[in-house]
């Protein structure tokens, strides 16, 4: 059976070492003239979307979809200058992992919270190619990261021509959550600060993508 497999970006397949935290920082201090508005605040698992509503409502600013969207608007040029301040890199066993799925005829996508074009640019610094990953669910889709995974796991089995298994593969308590939600499997990765505690609903919990655990659960095998 084929897999529609949903990858987290941000501590999932790479770390950008803080350059998504300073991009929204800076992208709400452009508009708001307030800098420091994220403070205190978990990124982990979050969407852009809703923490932009979050720096706005710290900032005393006006909440609508126009200023969500100014935001968003000031993102990836934000993040562009971010990156290059950090070493960005991807964590190990993604490259092989995914080029090994894609290779067995699996269906490789993304699930985050960072607006399409943010995700992407992440992805490029670190070598990836945006167009390996055939759909996504975004933080263009929604501000609640259930709904938005649901998202991205319709794209992908809109892709398949028969039955598919999906999995979500991420690093904090909200991918395991959201993949509960929608109820799909989860690959979860110690990458990033989450506990064993927090990731305990997934089917797997894993050091990295290294491992054939792993391997095995996406359907592919390592050689």
């Amino acid at each position: 059976m084929r897999v529609v497999a949903l990858f987290d970006v941000d501590g999932t397949l790479l770390t950008c070492r803080g350059a998504g935290r300073q991009a929204l920082e800076d992208a709400l201090a452009d508009l708001t003239g307030r800098t420091g508005l994220l403070e205190g605040r978990t990124l982990a698992g979050g969407t852009d979307r809703k923490l932009a509503r979050w720096g706005l409502e710290a900032a005393g600013h006006p909440v609508d979809e126009a200023a969500i969207a100014a935001v968003l608007e000031r993102l990836p040029g934000a993040l562009v200058t971010a990156l290059e301040a950090v070493d960005a890199r991807a964590h190990a066993g993604t490259f092989a992992l995914t080029a090994a799925m894609r290779e067995a005829g699996h269906v490789v996508g993304l699930g985050t919270g960072n607006v399409r074009e943010g995700a992407h640019i992440k992805l490029r610094r670190v070598g990836f190619d945006p167009d390996d990953f055939a759909f996504g669910g975004f933080g263009d889709d929604d501000e609640d990261r259930n709904r938005l995974i649901g998202a991205g796991i319709g794209r992908g089995l809109a892709l398949c021509d028969g039955p598919a298994r999906v999995v979500v593969i991420g690093d904090s308590d909200r991918d395991v959550a959201a993949a509960k939600a929608n109820g799909v499997a989860c690959v979860a990765v110690r990458t990033s600060q989450s506990t064993d505690a927090q990731l305990a609903g997934a089917d797997l919990i894993v050091d990295d993508l290294t491992d054939p655990r792993a391997w095995a659960f996406l359907g592919v095998g390592r050689h």
